[in-house]
């Protein structure tokens, strides 16, 4: 009779053990600001992430697994409260759930900055052209565009169908993955665009190598030749690539956070 009265009692009490995930919480410089809320917290309970910037600095962006920024809306709450135009506190707020555990960077002004976005591309028929936001000029080219980026293996991170290209006309970037770029390492920038110019069509892959704060010269590759330059937190990727007789510059503008 005893050993049927326990066993009951061990599994009722058994079933009461709740799932918990680890909350990492990080500062991208602890000489500009600092975060705090990291723990182990159980699934389904709300987390409250806090930034605070310190004098001088600025709070640009929160990271999740140093590769996207969140960005406000049903998964994630952001407040920032603002002191003569720089903001000096941002609370994340988010439900602890499988998706959301992970390392949660705060992103702060820095002169060192190493995150760095995709923000738009152009395509030119000169190498020194400057993008432009908007042109009368009839249109170049029909061309979709999927790019790619990592360290030792590339992700897709933004994809557009066959759109009207005018020359140095600025294509808006709809993406929110970044860029760590770290001292000494290099990274991949892959892009697949069709470029379909009257009755011609082209589809190459060509790959180039972007690394923190550098200016690279002209590297030639088979089919395709690309440069890196760096100014200002901006880096703009350029590949050159000949149809039909006719040089064509495909330039992809990655911006530090902030910019």
């Amino acid at each position: 009779m005893l050993a049927v009265f326990i066993l009951p009692v061990l599994a009722f009490f058994g079933c009461g053990t709740s799932e918990t995930h680890k909350i990492s919480a990080s500062s991208s410089d602890i000489n500009f600001g600092i975060v705090e809320g990291q723990g182990t917290y159980s699934e389904g309970s709300e987390i409250t992430l806090t930034a605070t910037a310190f004098s001088g600095s600025s709070f640009v962006g929160w990271i999740f697994e140093e590769q996207t920024l969140l960005e406000n809306g049903e998964t994630y709450s952001i407040s920032n409260t603002t002191e003569s135009d720089k903001t000096k506190t941002s609370t994340l707020t988010f439900k602890c759930t499988s998706a959301t555990k992970g390392n949660y960077t705060a992103v702060f002004e820095d002169p060192e900055m190493q995150y760095a976005k995709l923000s738009s591309w152009y395509i030119s028929k000169t190498e020194d052209s400057a993008p432009e936001s908007e042109s009368l000029k009839p249109v170049l080219m029909q061309a979709s565009m999927s790019i790619s980026q990592g360290k030792s293996v590339t992700s897709e991170i933004y994809e557009t169908d066959a759109i009207d290209i005018k020359e140095n006309v600025e294509i808006i970037a709809q993406t929110n993955n970044v860029f760590k770029l770290e001292y000494g390492q290099n990274y991949q920038v892959k892009i697949k665009p069709v470029l379909q110019i009257g009755t011609l069509r082209a589809s190459p892959t060509m790959i180039a190598y972007l690394s923190y704060k550098n200016t690279s010269e002209k590297v030639e590759e088979t089919g395709y030749s690309y440069k890196v330059t760096y100014e200002n937190g901006v880096y703009i990727v350029q590949f050159e690539i000949t149809i039909s007789e006719q040089t064509y510059y495909i330039n992809l503008l990655y911006k530090n956070l902030g910019k």
